[in-house]
């Protein structure tokens, strides 16, 4: 069942943050598979002062990440452990002290399963922060196109744009409550999953295979917004003829 009366359908566009997403993964992961290789003992080797142990750099380029981007860009961000801001600081002077690194591979804490937590706290965040969304969200008159799936409370699938292969678009205020309420609050690009009451989905009235009265989870992406076209203005009312002073009453 379409979430949307009569909805149309777009052509699919490419998602840029979905790109920068892959490319962040991909970065990541790249570290990571130099490592796999090595052991828990491997990595806290360090074999000069000059270069640090291979769990410090695992943790290192994990709080560059933290730091420059998910303390000032993402509000509400929880830092996994206060004390790494000194701890896999390298030499960046501005942002505070730093751990001495001819001292680094004397390190037996963090170990490297808590440093491989670290990375997932922080990679979590980071995505997150990608798939938030920018500019402005839209108004209720404006078009959406949208990517959806809609799915009940056990898990069955009841819709899904991703399957056919085709976004949806419509006007925000002509969807399902639900629907209206929470688009309002998103930008393009951001992907939210939205757990919506009977009385904001379809209630009583939904047809099969939504049993009626049912709770519905979707996974919303916004694609873009299509400002509404600005009303026409109101044709001015006629001039009305000065109304003369009454007479005054002679004296």
């Amino acid at each position: 069942m379409d979430p949307i009366p009569d909805s149309t359908s777009a052509s699919p566009r490419p998602d840029p943050r979905g790109q920068r997403s892959e490319a962040y993964l991909s970065i990541r992961g790249a570290t990571r598979a130099l490592a796999a290789p090595l052991s828990a003992e491997d990595c806290a080797i360090q074999s000069m002062p000059d270069a640090s142990p291979v769990k410090w750099h695992l943790a290192h380029t994990t709080w560059f990440f933290e730091t420059f981007v998910l303390v000032p860009h993402q509000p509400g961000y929880r830092a996994f452990a206060p004390e790494y801001r000194v701890l896999f600081n390298s030499y960046y002077n501005s942002v505070g002290d730093r751990y001495p690194r001819p001292e680094r591979g004397l390190l037996s804490r963090p170990g490297l399963e808590e440093v491989f937590a670290y990375r997932r706290h922080v990679d979590e965040a980071v995505l997150g922060l990608l798939a938030a969304g920018s500019g402005a969200s839209p108004k209720p008159n404006d078009e959406v196109t949208v990517n959806y799936r809609g799915t009940l409370i056990n898990g069955t699938e009841f819709d899904s744009s991703y399957k056919r292969g085709q976004p949806a678009n419509f006007q925000v205020n002509r969807v399902i409550p639900g629907w209206t309420e929470v688009l309002g609050l998103m930008k393009p690009g951001a992907k939210w999953q939205l757990f919506i009451p009977p009385q904001l989905a379809y209630d009583l009235r939904s047809a099969p295979p939504i049993p009626p009265g049912s709770a519905l989870i979707f996974e919303v992406e916004l694609v873009s917004v299509k400002a509404a076209p600005p009303a026409a203005p109101q044709p001015a009312a006629p001039a009305q003829p000065a109304t003369p002073p009454p007479a005054q009453p002679a004296k």
